[in-house]
């Protein structure tokens, strides 16, 4: 027989072996991959791009919530902010160079 794992109504984890966390991360992962799947499915074809949408922004905001609760002292995404600036920087320059005039050879 399998693992036995329970979430209780607040939240607790009960399980019939030792729960290893990325065991834990895994399974609850799964779980919640499969249920956006199905709510996916069961939405109206023309509302389907706009679910996806509010369930991914729904998740992103929860899961940085979490990891700002867990680990306040970590920058989120610190490869993001590089790029998100790089990015900025670059399109800076490009609206710079493209404001600069070259003399033309008469």
């Amino acid at each position: 027989m399998g693992k036995m794992i329970s979430i209780t109504q607040d939240g607790m984890i009960l399980s019939s072996e030792q729960l290893h966390v990325a065991d834990y991360i895994n399974i609850t992962l799964a779980a919640q991959l499969n249920i956006f799947k199905d709510v996916l499915n069961n939405a109206k074809e023309e509302d389907r791009d706009e679910v996806r949408g509010e369930l991914y922004d729904m998740y992103n905001l929860a899961a940085s919530a979490f990891l700002k609760a867990f680990a306040p002292e970590l920058e989120l995404r610190p490869d993001l902010t590089e790029e998100a600036i790089l990015r900025a920087e670059n399109e800076i320059l490009d609206e710079r160079a493209a404001d600069i005039e070259f003399p033309t050879k008469k």
